[in-house]
């Protein structure tokens, strides 16, 4: 499925309504957040307890943190070796300023602060490096890191500290506390409108909003008005403060019979709202069958219904227009079997019947294996 977003941006200087962006204190935004890393040490040096709000009071002469009873706080130990990591997710994407980190006596020596805006983390994920830490003492029990300055920080969902090497050959690294500092201050954003045109074989989505500082549009789409797919995606990270802006989407493949349109929408605090839900119709061609639907095996049995003399091609595309299967059909039959990859995931798919230079003809298939 071919798909397409595009941005306008119109400063309304005649009626528009300034929204004075508010001044707030910032916090830890990785307190009590889910911690993720490299190794542990073992059970009971998990991730979690450096993101729990206790520990900062480690001793400069021991390198330990206990309580007001001798017993030590929680902390994360990694395995004995070079890199390891740990990050939190912050649960939305904050401005970073500043990044604390109270070690235990398994001090990093080199290492990086790194961010990165993306929603999940993967080992595809790229990560920015925004302040790199050399030489640090072996004794420097407490890391303030700058990464941002005092009007801007730096977009982050993720924030990872990244150990490159140890201060002691003998242990891993070890935090009892890792804290980000950046302001909490959300902006509501205001959808304007949101509206649904068919052009041609295509529906053109156009809607109109005043964002705040960050915020995410997924597009989705339903045969049936209740059940949505994503079909794609915009990310603003910087916002606009409250300004309108406009935005639109394509979506060129859409389904036959009626196509049912929302807006997810997300603002900074991961607070989501929708939009109203808006259809569009498109002519359901009934000479286009497929068997079986859902699919349990690994083929789908297509009887064509041709319309001309046109070569035929089948295509089965994901729910967002990713093509992953291809096949051309003889040009002497009517019914063909396209052949599915045993690995094929179970899920919602679209399955495309194209003639010629006509409108690519398109069904909805489940597959259940």
């Amino acid at each position: 499925m071919k798909s397409k977003f595009y941005f306008l941006f119109f400063a309304l200087w005649g009626s528009c309504l300034f929204i004075n962006e508010a001044i707030g204190q910032d916090i830890n935004l990785a307190l009590s957040k889910t911690g993720t890393a490299s190794s542990i040490q073992d059970g009971t040096y998990t991730p979690d307890l450096a993101f729990d709000g206790a520990g900062q009071g480690v001793d400069p002469g021991t390198g330990k943190a206990l309580d007001g009873n001798g017993d030590e706080y929680g902390r994360w130990s990694s395995l004995i070796a070079d890199p390891q990591w740990i990050a939190v997710d912050l649960g939305a994407v904050y401005e970073v300023k500043e990044v604390k980190l109270y070690w235990e006596v398994a001090i990093g020596k080199n290492f990086n602060i790194e961010v990165t805006t993306d929603e999940a983390v993967s080992g595809a994920t790229t990560w920015t490096t925004v302040a790199t830490i050399t030489d640090n003492p072996v004794n420097a029990y407490i890391s303030t890191i700058v990464i941002g300055d005092v009007v801007a920080g730096i977009p982050a969902r993720h924030v990872r500290m990244n150990g490159l090497t140890r201060n002691n050959a003998s242990y891993g690294y070890s935090l009892y506390e890792f804290e980000v500092y950046g302001p909490n201050v959300i902006l509501p954003i205001t959808l304007n409108d949101f509206a649904a045109v068919k052009k041609d074989n295509a529906v053109q989505l156009l809607w109109n909003a005043g964002m705040d500082a960050e915020s995410r549009f997924n597009v989705q789409r339903s045969n049936n008005g209740a059940d949505f797919a994503t079909i794609g995606k915009l990310y603003y990270p910087t916002g606009t403060n409250g300004i309108s802006n406009s935005y639109g989407f394509v979506d060129e493949s859409p389904l036959a019979g009626i196509n049912y349109y929302r807006l997810q929408y997300t603002e900074t605090g991961e607070k989501t709202l929708y939009s109203d839900i808006l259809s569009v119709r498109f002519s359901e061609d009934r000479s286009f069958i497929v068997s079986p639907n859902p699919v349990a095996g690994n083929v789908i049995r297509v009887e064509s219904g041709r319309t001309g003399q046109g070569k035929l091609t089948l295509r089965l595309l994901t729910i967002t227009g990713k093509i992953i299967e291809q096949q051309e059909m003889s040009s002497n039959n009517t019914i063909t079997e396209l052949k599915l990859n045993k690995h094929l995931s179970a899920g919602t798919y679209i399955l495309q019947v194209l003639e010629g230079n006509q409108p690519a003809r398109s069904k909805q298939i489940i597959i259940s294996k």
